[in-house]
């Protein structure tokens, strides 16, 4: 959300901190824009998008997106950092696939000059992530619903905390990468992002290198073209934990709903 503020905006809260006393310092974390964009995607059909897949991808290359001013870190950086030092920014790298599951949270920890023994408890959530054939699932869903699945709306809650969390998210299926197609412009665009924040000399925890894409290994699945039987088969998981939900639970679609919103938000 603060990534999302304008120049004035930022200089406001900077000044009221520095106003304050306090030491103020800019923590950013990023993870390469293959990654990010094809999360990014499924998180919007979390809370009630309908954008495929290629149209995300074109308004983010083209500059229309507004998920990408907000994972910018050039223009995030130049927002918030302007009037700090640059020993004062710090920019929080997330490592690729394959490593330590702690270690973009050491990290974190360790931009805050925070000892990791002080904060040992393992976390209690993840945040969930669906393949291929459940985000068409998400995303003919959320185009029954309406406005009734966005963010706040009265069913976003059991989408998120119920449909999302107990039957699509548990399934295997094919991974959300980016294509063929648009690797090119994604590692173009993360190399002048990388090449910025050498030149920047921000202090960088982890490495710049883990904000460059690779290639997904084997064969790509496009998110826009699934299976037929493997959209009918996430459908069916769905209407079996609906229906669980409501014969193990026999309350009122109020009490389901404050329940199904308590989950969602740990």
């Amino acid at each position: 959300m603060l990534a999302k503020a304008t120049p004035g905006q930022a200089e406001r809260a900077l000044a009221d901190l520095a106003a304050s006393g306090a030491d103020v310092r800019l923590v950013l974390t990023a993870r390469d824009l293959a990654r990010e964009l094809a999360s990014g995607w499924q998180e919007s059909l979390k809370f009630g998008a309908r954008r495929t897949l290629r149209d995300f991808l074109d308004r983010a290359r083209e500059g229309r997106s507004a998920f990408m001013r907000s994972f910018d870190p050039t223009r995030v950086l130049t927002t918030w950092g302007s009037g700090l030092p640059r020993e004062r920014i710090h920019v929080v790298t997330a490592p690729p696939p394959g490593r330590a599951e702690d270690l973009l949270w050491v990290r974190f920890l360790d931009a805050l000059d925070v000892d990791p023994a002080w904060v040992p408890r393992e976390a209690a959530r993840v945040n969930a992530s669906v393949g291929v054939p459940e985000a068409q699932v998400l995303r003919r869903l959320n185009g029954r619903l309406g406005a009734r699945a966005h963010r706040g709306g009265d069913l976003s809650p059991l989408v998120d905390g119920l449909v999302v969390a107990h039957a699509l998210a548990p399934r295997r299926s094919a991974a959300i990468t980016v294509g063929p197609d648009d690797l090119p412009w994604v590692a173009e665009r993360s190399g002048e992002w990388v090449a910025w924040l050498r030149q920047r000399g921000v202090t960088v925890h982890g490495d710049l290198d883990d904000l460059l894409p690779e290639a997904p290994e084997g064969d790509w699945t496009d998110p826009d073209a699934p299976r037929p039987r493997q959209v009918a088969a996430a459908a069916l998981d769905v209407v079996e934990v609906l229906l669980s939900e409501v014969h193990d639970r026999p309350a009122s679609l109020g009490e389901r709903l404050r329940r199904a919103f308590t989950r969602a938000r740990g």
